[in-house]
């Protein structure tokens, strides 16, 4: 709108002007008329009469008369123009000043709207800085706004995850419970089949009474005691013979324990071959060797163990081939064959044969036998769980007493319950619970009102330490024995023994002796 006017009062000027321009023309033209070619048309008009005058002598008054009008009245013509040409030019003043004034009234003008204008432009300004306040206002409401729906729904999301954990809090309570009403369920009927079993020795020892007794057969005799029960095989009251590959297991052990010694047993396959032999040189010169049996459980393990240490007690227990070398912790394959174990335990125990369970990817710092001929009065002596004030299952010292039989052939039969039901599942199906032999043994360590089933020891980390000892190694002393555990697969735990000087064999497997050396030279303080 402001431009329209700029250009309508510009439009003016130029045709005022214009105007102007062509007035002073005319006026110039009308004044150089009236000045010059009118006093020629009265000379020429006298002339004339003069003309006719002197040809018309004869009639010289009445000429006479004639002439003198008409001077007369060019002289009245003459005195009128003359009279009209300041009126003329008072005229054109008049309209030069009222061009003149209109000029300056519309520069006037001009100056008003465009003051008028360079005042709106600061009010536009102020407007616009206005409405883009404004406007960033909104915005930061706006953001507010969001910021507030986002907290809202921060919060409404913490609250629903409060929730569900809340659920999943009960949800656990729940199957707890469920898992103790089985268990206690589970305990019931054991308690029974105890009960039952107490009742068949009592039927047998009677129905032996009656027997010559040259058909006796003692345990010595290959007899299985009434504890043992094999997952592997059915026994049935008439025959009660040990199976063949057991026969030799009982066999090896029976010859380490007839020096009176503790047998230290461990159980491996293939895929811990090379963590037997770094065992194997890390204690090569501890003097332990002789107390050692290493339970194969597929025939090449046996066959190198035999090759490459000779020396060292080895003995074949084959197991089913879904109990190999890729066993994955808590998989159906590996409660299997920690069933198989603890089944293979609870067998010699029932020989009356002391044992020392212990697990090949440990490092010894020193020979443990001093220590645990020191607590041979307890039935049961285990390490301590680091993060717990559990028992582990990786190193346990075990007396074949009455209590220490009752105690394992009750984890030996809750785990069997345990695997029956989830048969179904394939070898490597990961099980929905966290139940193995150490979780049933430390429910079975006492009993419901909390007084101890057997008579039993947890060790001091400084003794026993498991794998938090490495997280903290700054800030431990060296232990006895230290599990390589708490880290998942058999290369990572490799790979951390090497790191922390703890592998004692070379890309070979021959002794690394100055490996050896160093780690004899750290458990001195043990002697």
């Amino acid at each position: 709108m402001r431009k329209e006017w700029i250009f309508l009062i510009l439009m003016g000027c130029i045709i005022s002007i214009v105007i102007l321009f062509h007035l002073s023309k005319y006026s110039t033209t009308i004044q150089h008329h009236w000045r010059a070619h009118i006093p020629r048309r009265t000379n020429t008009a006298m002339a004339s009469n003069m003309s006719i005058a002197n040809n018309l002598q004869p009639q010289a008054p009445h000429n006479i008369d004639f002439i003198q009008r008409n001077k007369e009245l060019i002289d009245k013509i003459s005195k009128n123009s003359r009279h009209n040409i300041p009126r003329n030019n008072k005229l054109i003043d008049k309209i030069s000043k009222t061009l003149i004034s209109n000029i300056t009234r519309n520069k006037e003008l001009i100056d008003k709207i465009s003051k008028t204008s360079r005042h709106n432009i600061p009010r536009n300004n102020k407007l616009i800085d206005k409405i883009s306040n404004t406007l960033i206002s909104n915005i930061t409401r706006n953001k507010e706004l969001i910021d507030k729906i986002s907290k809202t729904l921060i919060s409404n999301i913490t609250r629903n995850n409060e929730f569900i954990y809340k659920i999943s809090k009960t949800s656990i309570r729940n199957i707890t419970r469920n898992n103790k009403l089985i268990d206690k369920i589970s305990k019931t009927l054991i308690h029974n089949i105890m009960g039952n079993n107490e009742l068949i020795d009592k039927l047998i020892k009677t129905s032996r009474r009656n027997i010559p007794r040259n058909d006796e057969r003692d345990i010595t005799n290959n007899q299985l005691p009434m504890t043992y029960n094999d997952s592997r095989v059915k026994i049935s009251q008439q025959r009660n013979s040990l199976p063949p590959e057991l026969v030799e297991v009982k066999a090896r052990a029976q010859m380490i324990a007839n020096n009176k010694v503790v047998v230290a047993i461990t159980m491996v396959n293939m895929g811990y071959l090379s963590l037997t032999y770094s065992w194997l040189c890390n204690t090569v010169n501890m003097n332990v060797h002789d107390n050692v049996l290493i339970v194969a459980t597929d025939r090449r393990t046996y066959e190198k163990l035999q090759q490459d240490w000779p020396n060292v007690a080895s003995v074949l227990y084959p197991l089913n081939e879904d109990q190999g070398s890729n066993l994955n912790y808590n998989a159906l394959n590996y409660v299997k064959y920690m069933l198989n174990r603890s089944n293979l335990l609870l067998a010699l125990l029932g020989f009356n044969i002391p044992l020392l369970l212990f697990e090949v990817d440990a490092v010894w710092f020193a020979s443990p036998f001093p220590l645990i001929h020191s607590l041979s009065y307890y039935d049961l002596v285990g390490a301590k769980i680091a993060t717990t004030e559990q028992m582990a299952g990786g190193f346990l010292f075990m007396q074949p007493t009455r209590d220490t039989l009752n105690v394992f052939t009750t984890v030996s039969n809750e785990l069997q319950i345990y695997l029956d039901r989830y048969k179904f599942y394939k070898g490597d199906r990961q099980l929905p619970y966290e139940i193995n032999e150490q979780t049933l043994l430390n429910g079975n360590l006492k009993y419901e009102n909390g007084r101890p089933r057997l008579n039993y020891k947890i060790l001091d980390l400084s003794i026993v330490a498991d794998g938090q000892w490495y997280k903290k190694r700054g800030k431990q002393s060296i232990p006895l024995v230290l599990n390589n555990n708490w880290i998942i697969g058999k290369e990572a735990k490799i790979k951390r023994a090497k790191k922390f000087h703890h592998w004692f064999i070379d890309d070979n497997n021959n002794c690394d002796w100055e490996e050896v050396q160093n780690i004899m030279k750290l458990g001195k303080n043990f002697h």
